[in-house]
């Protein structure tokens, strides 16, 4: 008991160093059942498989969003006939056409079939000798004059003629590769050759038929003037314009202008 009273205090020491050894040693086994406890936990979870997102259905908002985009628009001219009921018309022979489209009589109904250009044509035909003198001998063809016949013309080097004016010749006199010549009509300078004439559209002609009347307007040029069945009698139209795709008519006296587009022509 004398020995325990002296020395208790490294008899303590030593219990606690013995259990603190021991609680080191238990350690790591410690460790790793904590371990294997967690995985198994880990494992033994079952994990339920997540639900696909489902989209919300916007169909109503997207069907309110066109709506608004796109108003219903009320058909209030054409064929729709609450404001404005169908039209019938009598024409000169006494049958009643039906106004649907609005172009069943007048100028909107004629058809342009065919639209041709009128040229004018100017030939080198070759040179003479008259009185010593070189005259060189040209042809101008006027297609839009009433009488197509042509105009055969000689001349010299520098003389005004009645449609043309021989400014200079390249080449030898007597034989020139070109010519040049001054057209009276429009002061237009031109060169020209044998196998190489002038040529330049002038005016057009078209032939036109109108449906209705099985009526063919033939030949018909700018300033002509055409007399059809339109709505409400008889109607008169000048030719105001005529190119290579359309013809352009004027009513008389009203002015009001339609223009009429060549048809294709059938395959």
């Amino acid at each position: 008991m004398q020995f325990l009273k002296k020395h208790y205090e490294k008899v303590l020491l030593s219990i606690v160093l013995l259990g603190l050894a021991a609680a080191a040693a238990a350690l790591p086994y410690m460790v790793s059942q904590a371990r294997e406890q967690i995985d198994s936990t880990v494992n033994s979870v079952v994990r339920s498989k997540a639900k696909p997102w489902t989209p919300l259905d916007l169909s109503t908002n997207q069907e309110l969003i066109r709506r608004i985009e796109g108003p219903v628009k009320v058909t209030l001219a054409g064929p729709h006939n609450l404001f404005n009921p169908v039209k019938w018309v009598r024409r000169d022979d006494g049958r009643i056409v039906k106004f649907v489209a609005g172009n069943e009589l007048g100028a909107g109904a004629l058809v342009v079939t065919r639209i041709e250009p009128l040229d004018m044509i100017v030939t080198y035909d070759g040179v003479s000798t008259n009185a010593d003198k070189l005259h060189y001998t040209l042809t101008v063809l006027k297609e839009n004059v009433s009488n197509t016949s042509t105009n055969q013309r000689s001349a010299q080097v520098g003389v005004r003629g009645q449609f043309f004016t021989i400014e200079s010749i390249n080449g030898p006199a007597s034989a020139p590769e070109s010519l040049v010549v001054r057209l009276k009509e429009g002061n237009e300078l031109i060169t020209i050759a044998k196998g190489r004439p002038y040529k330049r559209t002038v005016e057009y002609m078209a032939d036109m038929v109108y449906p209705p009347l099985n009526q063919n307007l033939l030949k018909k040029r700018e300033k002509d003037s055409l007399t059809i069945s339109g709505d409400g009698g008889k109607q008169t139209y000048k030719i105001v314009a005529i190119n290579q795709s359309e013809v352009v008519l004027s009513a008389e006296p009203s002015g009001k202008r339609t223009t009429v587009k060549l048809s294709p022509a059938p395959r």
